[in-house]
This record gives C-alpha cells, sequence and structure tokens, in this order.
C-alpha cells in the first residue's frame, strides 16, 4: 500500500497591493533607527568638515600673518639697503623710516641700535622697564623678538630687527604695529569667528577682539596645554573671557609662534539637534502620505508593473514595443526614458567616441602651447639678460674716477646700445600683441622703394659690420613706389636682414632688392648664403615664437615674432611673403610683393627758419618720481647748453613750483604718486602756458590719445631717445 507522498509546502506570496498598504506602517520604526544613525554619521561628517574648513581657515590665516612678518623684516631690510646705497645723505634713513611708521603702516616706531648707543629715526618708541633687554645690545642680529612689556601708553612691544648695511655692528630696531596686526586678524576671521597670535613665550601679541584688553597677557590654561601638548591641532576649550570655542593652531615656521582659529562650538553641536527634530516631523509626515498614497495608486502600480515586466527586454535591445498607460505620470515617464534611453544607445556611444577624440585632440595642441609658452618665457628672459649684462657692467665702470675719458666715451655708448636693443625688444613684444588682436594702424602714403631699403640697410648696419657681412643693396633706375606705411615697411625689409644677419656665418653675403614683378607689384627680396631652412621647417617659420628647431643654436638671439611680424604686417599692405631655400647649409630666399602705386608728386623745398630764439636756453621742468630717471634726463638736457632744468618728483610740488616760476616746456611722468600725470597736465593748463610733453611706459595708440586729451602737446614711450626729445623741446 503506497503512502501518500508529502506535499511542498510553497512560501506565501504577498500581494502587491497588500504590501503596499502595509509598508508605510511597517516601515516606520526601522526608517526612524536608520535616519537617526545617517542624521548622526551626516552630523558627524558635517562637524569633520567643519573642523577641516577651521584648519584649512587656520592654515590660511597663518600664511596671512607670516606674510605680514616678512613684509615688515623686508621693509626694515630695504631701509637697509637704501641707506647703505646713499651714505651721504644722514638724513635719508630718517626720511625712509617715516615713510614706515603711522597707525595703518608696519611699525610704531624705528630705531637704529649701535654699540654707541640708540637713535630714534621715525615714531614714538616704547620705553623699556625691563633691565638689560636695551635693542642697542643686539647688533649685527635680524629676525623677531618676543614681547616685552613697557612703559608709558603702550603695555609692550615686539621688535623686528635687521642689521644696517651702512654701519657695520649696527642693527635697524622696528617695534611692530600689533594693532594692525589685529586688523589683519580680525579682517581675515570675520565675525563669526576669534582669531589669536601668541609669541614664542605664549603671550598674546593679537587678538582680533579685545585687543587692547589682552596683549601682553597669558591666554587661558586650556590653550597653553593645548599648544604645549601638540605643535598644531583642534581642540575644544574657552578663552579668558569665558566663550566656548572649537579651535584649531599651528605655529609659523620661522618665529614659532602659534596662530589660534576659533569658531562658536555650538554651532557645530546645533546642527544634531536640528536634523533629529525634522527627522520626528518628516516621519510622520511620511507615515501619513505613505498610506494615503497606498491607497491612493495600489491597484494602478500593479498593473504598471505588470507590464513593465513584460515590455522591459524589448526596451533593452531598442525594439519598439506597445505599452498600456498606466495613468501614473511617473511610471510612463519611466517606460517613455527607458524607450528614449533604449533608442539612443547607439548615438550616445557614437557621440562619447567622437567627444573623446575631440577631447584628445584639444589636449595636445593645449600641451603643443604651453611648451611654446615655456620656450618663450625662458628665451624672453635671456634675451632681457643681454643687453643688461653689458649695462651693468659699464655702468660700474663709469663709477670709477680714474677711468679714462676714452674708455668712458666706450662704457656709454654700450650703455646706449644696449638700450636701444632693449627698446627693440619691447617694440617687437608690443606690436606682436597689436598685430594679434588687430590693432595696428597704418599710414599709407606714396613710399619709394628707395627710400625704404636705404632705411632698413641703415638700420642693421651695425649688426653687418659687427657680423663682417657683404650687404649688397639693388636699386632699380625706376621709381618704383608702393601705397603703404613707411615705418612698417622699413621695419618689415629690417626684420628681414636681420634675420639673415643672424643665420649666416661671420664673413657671409646678404643681397638686398626691390625689382617692378609687374605692372602692379614690387618685388623685395632679401637673399643670403647662410644655414638655409630645411623641407620640413619652412611651413613653420612664419609661426609667432618659431625658431628653426635645428639650427637654434646657431642663432644670435631672438624672440621668434620677428618674421611673424613681417608675415602680419605684408599681410596689412594687400601682399605676401613666401620663403625658399635649396636646404640645409645653402642659404635662404625672402620673397615679398606688394602692390605698386604711382611715385609721390614732389613738392617744393621749404625754407628753414633762421630764428634766433631757437639758439635761446629754454626753462624746462621735469616731473618724474623715479629720481634716477629725472636727474639723469636733467644732465642730459643740460649738458647741450641750450636747457636749463628744474626737477619735481611729485604732482604736487610741480604745481607748486609753476606757480612760483615760469617754464617754456614741462615733462610729466604719467604715473606719478599721489595725483598722476594726467591730472596734472589737466591742473597745469589753466595755470601756464608752457609746452606739455607726456614721457611715460604706457606706448599703446590709446595711451597717446588718452595723453592728448589730457592737454598734453607730445608723448614719448620710454626710454626716450634724447635727440628726439631735445628736437621737441625746441618747437
Amino acid at each position: 500500500m503506497n503512502e501518500p507522498q508529502p506535499v511542498a509546502k510553497q512560501s506565501r506570496k504577498w500581494d502587491l497591493l497588500v504590501l503596499v498598504g502595509l509598508l508605510p506602517a511597517a516601515a516606520v520604526l526601522p526608517l526612524l533607527v536608520f535616519a537617526a544613525t545617517l542624521v548622526y554619521l551626516l552630523t558627524q561628517e558635517g562637524a569633520n568638515n567643519a573642523r577641516q574648513t577651521l584648519i584649512e581657515a587656520n592654515d590660511s590665516l597663518a600664511r596671512v600673518v607670516q606674510t605680514e612678518l616678512n613684509r615688515s623684516a623686508e621693509d626694515l631690510e630695504r631701509l637697509s639697503l637704501a641707506a647703505a646705497a646713499d651714505s651721504k645723505d644722514p638724513e635719508l634713513a630718517s626720511r625712509l623710516a617715516s615713510s614706515l611708521v603711522g597707525p595703518g603702516r608696519p611699525f610704531s616706531a624705528i630705531l637704529l641700535a649701535s654699540p654707541e648707543g640708540e637713535r630714534v629715526l621715525a615714531g614714538n618708541p616704547a620705553q623699556d622697564d625691563s633691565a638689560g633687554s636695551s635693542p642697542s645690545q643686539r647688533g649685527g642680529t635680524r629676525g623677531f623678538t618676543n614681547f616685552r612689556k613697557t612703559g608709558g601708553l603702550q603695555r609692550g612691544v615686539v621688535e623686528v630687527l635687521a642689521p644696517f648695511q651702512a654701519q657695520e655692528g649696527s642693527t635697524l630696531v622696528g617695534q611692530m604695529n600689533l594693532m594692525r596686526l589685529a586688523r589683519t586678524l580680525a579682517s581675515h576671521a570675520g565675525s563669526r569667528s576669534y582669531a589669536t597670535v601668541l609669541d614664542g613665550n605664549d603671550i598674546i601679541l593679537a587678538r582680533s577682539t579685545d585687543f587692547e584688553m589682552y596683549v601682553g597677557e597669558h591666554p587661558s590654561q586650556q590653550t597653553l596645554s593645548a599648544i604645549h601638548q601638540k605643535v598644531s591641532g583642534t581642540a575644544r576649550f574657552p578663552t579668558r573671557d569665558g566663550r566656548e570655542l572649537f579651535w584649531s593652531w599651528q605655529r609659523l615656521p620661522e618665529t614659532n609662534w602659534p596662530v589660534f582659529l576659533g569658531t562658536q562650538a555650538e554651532e557645530i553641536d546645533i546642527a544634531f539637534w536640528n536634523s533629529l527634530r525634522q527627522l520626528l516631523l518628516g516621519a510622520a509626515l511620511a507615515l501619513v502620505l505613505g498610506l494615503f498614497a497606498a491607497w491612493l495608486v495600489g491597484r494602478r502600480l500593479v498593473r504598471a508593473f505588470d507590464d513593465l515586466t513584460v515590455q522591459t527586454p524589448g526596451l533593452v535591445t531598442g525594439r519598439v514595443t506597445t505599452y498600456r498607460p498606466s495613468g501614473l505620470k511617473q511610471v510612463d515617464a519611466l517606460y517613455e526614458a527607458m524607450a528614449a534611453a533604449g533608442g539612443k544607445l547607439r548615438l550616445t556611444r557614437a557621440e562619447r567616441d567622437k567627444a573623446l577624440a575631440a577631447e584628445q585632440g584639444l589636449r595636445e595642441v593645449a600641451e603643443r602651447d604651453s611648451q611654446k609658452k615655456d620656450v618663450f618665457i625662458a628665451t624672453l628672459s635671456h634675451e632681457l639678460r643681454n643687453p643688461l649684462a653689458p649695462i651693468a657692467a659699464a655702468a660700474k665702470l663709469l663709477q670709477r674716477p680714474e677711468l679714462p675719458p676714452a674708455e668712458s666715451a666706450r662704457c656709454a655708448a654700450i650703455i646706449d646700445r644696449q638700450s636701444r636693443m632693449l627698446a627693440h625688444l619691447l617694440d617687437d613684444l608690443l606690436d606682436a600683441s597689436r598685430l594679434t588682436t588687430g590693432r595696428v594702424h597704418l599710414n599709407r602714403k606714396p613710399t619709394l622703394m628707395s627710400e625704404i631699403l636705404q632705411a632698413a640697410a641703415e638700420a642693421v648696419r651695425p649688426l653687418m659690420e659687427e657680423r663682417q657681412h657683404d650687404l649688397v643693396m639693388t636699386l632699380h633706375p625706376e621709381n618704383l613706389t608702393v601705397l603703404g606705411d613707411k615705418v612698417r615697411l622699413v621695419q618689415v625689409a629690417a626684420n628681414l636682414l636681420h634675420n639673415a644677419a643672424k643665420y649666416t656665418d661671420r664673413g657671409g653675403r646678404i643681397e638686398l632688392s626691390a625689382v617692378p614683378n609687374s605692372t602692379r607689384e614690387v618685388l623685395l627680396t632679401v637673399t643670403d648664403n647662410g644655414i638655409g631652412i630645411s623641407e620640413e621647417e619652412s611651413p613653420h617659420i612664419f609661426n609667432i615664437f618659431g625658431q628653426v628647431e635645428s639650427q637654434r643654436e646657431r642663432a644670435q638671439g631672438g624672440l621668434g615674432i620677428g618674421l611673424y611680424l613681417v608675415k602680419g604686417l605684408v599681410e596689412l599692405h594687400g601682399g605676401t611673403i613666401r620663403v625658399s631655400s635649396p636646404g640645409d647649409g645653402r642659404g635662404t630666399s625672402f620673397q615679398v610683393r606688394l602692390p605698386r602705386t604711382l611715385p609721390p608728386v614732389a613738392l617744393p623745398p621749404t625754407e628753414t627758419s633762421s630764428d634766433p630764439s631757437e639758439s635761446e636756453c629754454k626753462a624746462v621742468l621735469v616731473v618724474d618720481d623715479n629720481v634716477d630717471a629725472a636727474v639723469t634726463l636733467k644732465a642730459l638736457l643740460e649738458v647741450s647748453g641750450r636747457f636749463q632744468v628744474d626737477l619735481a618728483h611729485t604732482g604736487e610740488d610741480a604745481l607748486a613750483m609753476v606757480g612760483d616760476a615760469t617754464y617754456d616746456v614741462i615733462c610729466v611722468d604719467i604715473g606719478l604718486p599721489g595725483i598722476d600725470g594726467y591730472e596734472v597736465a589737466k591742473r597745469m593748463k589753466s595755470r601756464t602756458e608752457a609746452r606739455l610733453v607726456a614721457t611715460t611706459g604706457w606706448g599703446a595708440l590709446e595711451d597717446k590719445q588718452r595723453a592728448l586729451d589730457a592737454g598734453f602737446d607730445a608723448h614719448f614711450t620710454k626710454p626716450v631717445d634724447p635727440e628726439e626729445l631735445m628736437h621737441e623741446l625746441q618747437v
């Protein structure tokens, strides 16, 4: 007799509608536990983030304080160097020290401590109550002292020490303006944080609040325990005035002074309790809404999920399927989104691959541009140092009284030549910038090619003679004429000749010619027998900052912008340029084609003035805050015997001198302290009839126009050519 087989017990399957109805009530308790744990963890993470933010803010504050200390020490060192540079003026140190002393300045007083005693250079020094701590006993040292209590109105002083270069064994002693340091702390800490700086003896130097109350005092005992246990860190402890703060501190690297930054501790703790209250309120609201939602959408959810179960496999492959709308906006939107995602899957992958390829190309371009920038900066540094070295050497030689006159003349010629080289370098940089931004303006006039070639040859003659090149210039018998800017076309020809000279070995041959290419064109050619250009490098020869890489070490300097300027200027004139070379070591030829025009109409010669007043001595006022530049310009003008020169170094002084004297010409620097040169010119127009000449380092077209609008009659860009300036002053 067969026994009945046991029937496998099937697990109960819950109906979705029932589960949806039970879920809100059943999930409240674990949801509350989970949410409370999550809130706690998030609150802890927020507290950790707040601590980390405080640490980073403290790092920033420490850098600010260290920068303030470094700047104070550097100010003293510059004062020492300036006094040493002009030791003939005994009051120079006092005048310079006065600029560093004051309510908003680094020091409250500056003293000169020497073995013979102390001398106050500026300010009101704090009176010392402690025996044996006189700054005069610290000769030859440098650095910062700890807080020292003093008498009088000041409770104490911190000193910055720097050796006095003008007197061996003496020390400049700057008494720090601790109130300025406190204001720096207050500015950095803001209204909701507190900052404090202690010295090496754990004495308060500055606070962002209540500075005058606590300066010179020790901080709380908890603060002292914390900094003695760890060099840097974070902790929670009260301040001297009883405020509970969360602190971050670290010590400055040079002085070992602790820098504190604190914030209210309750601002970190209150986040937990606020989150917990919001959690309880949200849980109650979720329970009510969940029961209502279960009752409202339960049936529709069941049908929608059933349909999605059937349709999902087709959506993944992008196949079009039939879907019965559920009436639930979110469920229907989910299906539509899945269908759109499946249909666009291939398109998305293709776009991704295309974007990756484009990003890789942009990255390669950026890397090449970065390399070009680095090479250009290094080259610019090299090119600037090249003329500076002989200028510095010649200046040192000129300071020697036993130097023979012939040697002095040679040094002066070196300085003049190298200064012109620096000016040429800066002009090329400005021209490249103007050309790149489309701000080059041409003064087009009919110009003879013979004049252009002769001016260009004259411009590069010193380099040709130095390199012992044979320059052969061929002028066509016709009056070949182009319509263009003569200055810019001379620059084109001179740059081509300069380039040929750089890449041609000593004693080489360079040919310059201009011939008619047709009835409408003039062909300008520069040919050399130098190192040549390879076929691979020819297409890149006119790129900005471009130099022939394989021949770079044989070039005689340059930034790689000369040919870029040539190409841009030629194209602005409606011309073209090309380069050809048989190969390395076989020379190079540049051909420039320019539109041809009719020769200029000759004008009758004008009679030159023989007015004897031109030879009279003119009164000139030079206004420049750079003392060396002003004194040098005065010497250059007076040595000609045609000018009597006065000097002023501020706009206020210049206006006062104009009121007391009469001048024929006034040369004004634009970048003056206080009121600038533009304002000086506007005020002088109503006080004098003298010609106003602007001398400035700003030389762009808009700078010149601004100077004319301000009332200047002429504009010169530094370094000023003395001959051109003298000619202007004689007008």
